[in-house]
């Protein structure tokens, strides 16, 4: 019998509490009606190709030469000879990958039918740290950007406006290049949570018009706010602000700390949730919560440095979330804002979209010198904001405290660090004829490598979405090239002309990797198929069991990239627990990297942070004399 771990999806139709109607001072758009003609949000979707299944000499041949960096010649040796072993006319190799292209036929994608629930679904450590990734937004200067109150209503408002695009499915599908990408994802953004159940979690799904309201964390209270009126007509802004108002002046002593259940570990957190649900009350709050449309947090954390806001967007003090949700906005009291994504159904590029929307009209709104008499002065309604009750018995009371406690042990042991480095960005790297993200991804093994004197397995999300229902390959973004290029960068005795040419070679096989991957033909996912083809009961090939496959894929640098002009920090926590993770921002004046790492494992994101930037200036100053340098004085000899 095929071994296959499918995850699980519950579709719920849980009908809101009808709210009254409300006035409306601002023209407010009706909500979209499910018998209106719908937009071109999915038109893509039917043409999108199918992840293919590589060919096994390839994915073979790929395997070879990037474990080749980690081994000597007698241990490559070895290595060659059990995958020749595995791929060899009429073996083991062949039998797996008959059984998965087989598998593969007429499913809208192969690897989609076990991946989830193997990344995410079965992972049972907790979500944040390990699993989710947050934004933290820029800092605007002027009302918006010091009005809690202000600043959260116009980012519920105008997410509100995005789920609305979605849901009538008027939201342009993404086109890159040429390339349509699938968009299903967006089919989890809104109305959807993660929640736990044996083995592994589920997601459950909700009916966006029967439910129609989002949830308000205020002093670890839950609120529930409509988006819409009686009539289906969207809150307007001053509405919104009159709730949240409302909920700021509410005279409900501060909560327990609830949200810190969804911080356990997910078997823990099963057995507090299934605690709970005993009591009706807690069955239809918890309800309330998964099927609403996303989460605002209003913190009473004044978040100053770049360190303080992306923790705060990483975790919080763990009481004031649910972490189970895959939208959660934060908005401390002196107005700095972000956002935290559930990992499990969607990967950020989809909520980049979103946070990228929505922020860039908060921006806009700055300049409204109105604003705050349009919607602080807006007179009072019918209607309050309902707090969302729990009822606490002494064995929950228990759990939650024990619930705080482990989250506080499991983030001290957190280090982190951000590299907010002024000194460069993509106007100068492009100036020297390459890859941005390959710059950075060289950058961030340089400094890896004057760290801790070795080179070591490095993950890159590449992302494959131009197939129906992709998520991500692995970028393995350790090659001989770039060992080549950071034994010849920390020599002394290297020329500018080898540690140019060197780092030529490495960011040209950093582009034909990561290209490929994002094909869906890199090494990670098919091997992971092939696994999962074995049947119970049948000895698994000497390929898997060799030392070198596991510790290639032993990330002790878990990276990537996400575009935005609108963060000032982004990240997640390192995979392993004496590896990194590291986040990146490449703007055109600046590079971000958000570092984090597990204390105690003779690591430090202060030391790496050091080495990145001298590894930047370093890079900066020889490419910039090998190559930008040399052309001047090329072109003044050509003159003469």
């Amino acid at each position: 019998m095929i071994k296959l771990r499918i995850n699980q999806l519950v579709s719920v139709t849980s009908k809101a509490t009808s709210t009254k109607s409300i006035m409306s001072i601002l023209t407010s758009a009706k909500r979209y009606n499910s018998s209106q003609p719908k937009g071109d949000l999915y038109k893509f979707q039917s043409q999108l190709p199918r992840l293919p299944v590589p060919a096994l000499q390839d994915t073979a041949a790929k395997y070879l030469k990037s474990v080749e960096p980690f081994l000597s010649p007698a241990q490559l040796a070895e290595t060659t000879a059990k995958v020749q072993d595995f791929i060899k006319p009429g073996g083991v190799g062949e039998t797996l990958q008959s059984r998965l292209t087989q598998f593969a036929q007429g499913k809208d994608n192969w690897l989609a039918e076990f991946w989830d629930d193997y990344a995410y679904m079965s992972y049972r450590d907790p979500v944040v740290p390990y699993v989710s990734y947050f934004f933290s937004h820029k800092d605007i200067r002027g009302v918006v950007g010091e009005n809690q109150l202000l600043k959260a209503s116009l980012i519920a408002y105008y997410t509100i406006e995005f789920m609305e695009q979605v849901e009538s499915e008027q939201l342009p599908a993404e086109v890159v290049k040429g390339t349509p990408y699938c968009m299903n994802a967006f089919k989890y953004m809104f109305h959807n949570s993660r929640v736990p159940a044996p083995g592994s979690d589920i997601t459950k799904h909700y009916d966006g018009q029967e439910n129609q309201f989002f949830v308000v964390i205020y002093q670890n209270n839950f609120y529930k706010v409509p988006t819409h009126d009686a009539n289906g007509n969207k809150l307007n802004k001053g509405e919104i602000y009159q709730y949240l108002q409302q909920i700021k002046n509410d005279a409900t002593p501060p909560g327990i700390g609830l949200g810190a259940l969804t911080s356990l570990n997910r078997d823990e957190w099963l057995s507090a949730y299934n605690t709970l649900r005993k009591s009706p009350v807690n069955e239809a709050s918890l309800e309330t919560i998964f099927a609403s449309a996303f989460v605002i947090c209003l913190d009473s954390y004044n978040p100053i440095t770049i360190e303080e806001k992306s923790r705060n967007c990483w975790h919080g003090d763990g009481q004031n979330r649910f972490f189970d949700k895959p939208l959660q906005f934060f908005i401390g009291a002196n107005g700095n804002s972000g956002f935290l994504g559930e990992h499990s159904r969607m990967d950020a590029t989809p909520t980049v979209q979103l946070n990228n929307t929505v922020y860039k009209q908060v921006i806009a709104e700055n300049e409204n010198s109105n604003l705050v008499e349009e919607v602080a002065t807006f007179l009072p309604r019918v209607g309050k904001a309902e707090i969302i009750p729990f009822d606490i018995d002494p064995v929950s009371r228990t759990n939650i405290v024990e619930a705080i406690v482990k989250f506080e042990e499991t983030i001290t042991a957190h280090d982190e660090e951000i590299f907010q480095y002024y000194g460069h960005g993509k106007n100068l790297i492009k100036k020297f004829k390459t890859s941005p993200d390959a710059y950075v991804q060289m950058m961030m093994q340089l400094a890896y490598y004057k760290l801790t004197g070795k080179v070591r397995p490095t993950y890159e999300s590449a992302a494959t979405r131009k197939y129906l229902k992709g998520r991500t390959e692995t970028g393995r973004t350790v090659s001989n090239e770039s060992k080549k290029f950071v034994e010849t960068w920390t020599n002394p005795t290297a020329t500018i002309a080898d540690k140019v040419a060197t780092f030529q070679a490495a960011c040209k096989q950093h582009v034909s990797y990561l290209s490929s991957a994002a094909d869906g033909q890199g090494v990670d996912r098919h091997f992971f198929g092939l696994k999962n083809m074995l049947a119970q009961g049948e000895p698994v090939p000497e390929i898997f069991t060799d030392p070198i496959f596991s510790y290639s894929s032993k990330w002790y640098i878990s990276s990537s990239q996400i575009p935005s002009e609108y963060f000032q920090s982004w990240g997640w926590s390192q995979v392993i627990d004496d590896g990194f993770g590291l986040a990146y921002l490449i703007n055109n004046e600046w590079i971000h990297v958000h570092i984090s790492c597990k204390r105690g494992n003779g690591l430090s994101s202060d030391h790496l942070k050091w080495y990145l930037v001298e590894s930047a200036n370093e890079m900066k100053d020889v490419l910039s004399k090998g190559l930008l340098e040399g052309k001047v004085e090329e072109k003044s000899k050509a003159k003469l």
